[in-house]
């Protein structure tokens, strides 16, 4: 599993998921609506509890996804994602740690982790401010500084030596991957950056980065998705139980303002109004032949 460690702002990624389903609901729909082009049959409940059980989320199966915490909300949106019976070569997570204190996070990576091993992908996240604990689960590293430019790619354990070798000083105090962020965010530390970036640039080329993390894919690769009926009857089913279950309030006034106009245009109008010739009386003392 390899990190990407740069500065971004928060993404919120509550707004991938739809209010008002519970967790296995969101999962099942996912799962039906990633797998509708096997022909084979699939346990779409058992693809929902095996994904909430890798992630440590199955006792939320029942709850509604709109009371899940921020980290349940994460791992929510990966097991999503994750529901196709053919799972991705590559899955590139954006911040899966913003917004989560240091236990959550630590749970959220652990899990990537071990999906990573079980299904033989690769995860790619970015991630800003790891603390130690964190840094050390990736397999590699890849610190950026503006512009994208590499100050450090490689194993976690490394980094300090890979530091001291750039002539940064480092007491014993200091924690490597903190003082490799100040340096990359840090206008005032040009001659750091510097160091670090003549030094990653001799130690190995991206080609050779590159071909180090490549994997042969075989067989057929068909990345769209083509329209299927059965993809939107899916989709109406969920649009149709998400708006009873949380758009009922909404409708039932929608449907009580209909009722009541109907009722206003019967009274003022009178039963002339569904009349074929369209003459009725509107005005006093006038009448159709006026």
């Amino acid at each position: 599993m390899r990190v990407l460690i740069d500065r971004h702002d928060e993404y919120d990624v509550c707004q991938h998921l739809l209010q008002g389903l519970t967790v296995r609901q969101a999962l099942v729909y996912a799962s039906r609506l990633k797998n509708s082009r096997i022909s084979a049959h699939l346990d779409h409940q058992m693809i929902a509890s095996e994904l909430m059980s890798s992630l440590v989320i199955s006792d939320t199966a029942d709850d509604r996804v709109e009371t899940c915490s921020g980290g349940e909300h994460k791992r929510i949106v990966i097991a999503c994602e994750l529901t196709a019976h053919i799972k991705p070569n590559m899955l590139c997570i954006d911040e899966p740690t913003s917004g989560l204190d240091s236990s959550a996070a630590l749970v959220v990576i652990n899990c990537l982790k071990v999906l990573s091993r079980r299904h033989g992908m690769t995860i790619i996240a970015s991630i800003h401010q790891p603390n130690n604990d964190l840094f050390h689960m990736f397999d590699s590293i890849y610190v950026l500084a503006k512009q994208g430019v590499c100050l450090y790619a490689g194993p976690p354990l490394p980094l300090r030596h890979h530091l001291h070798d750039s002539d940064i000083v480092l007491t014993q105090n200091d924690v490597p991957i903190e003082v490799a962020l100040t340096i990359a965010s840090d206008g005032k530390r040009m001659t750091d950056l510097e160091k670090l970036k003549s030094k990653q640039n001799s130690n190995e080329s991206d080609d050779t980065l590159i071909e180090g993390n490549m994997r042969l894919v075989y067989g057929k690769q068909n990345p769209t998705k083509r329209f299927s009926f059965p993809d939107v009857y899916c989709l109406l089913m969920r649009s149709m139980r998400y708006a009873y279950i949380s758009q009922w309030k909404t409708l039932a006034l929608q449907i009580a303002v209909l009722i009541y106009t109907g009722l206003m245009l019967r009274i003022i109008y009178g039963t002339d109004i569904i009349v074929p010739d369209g003459c009725m009386t509107i005005e006093f003392g006038s009448g159709c032949d006026q």
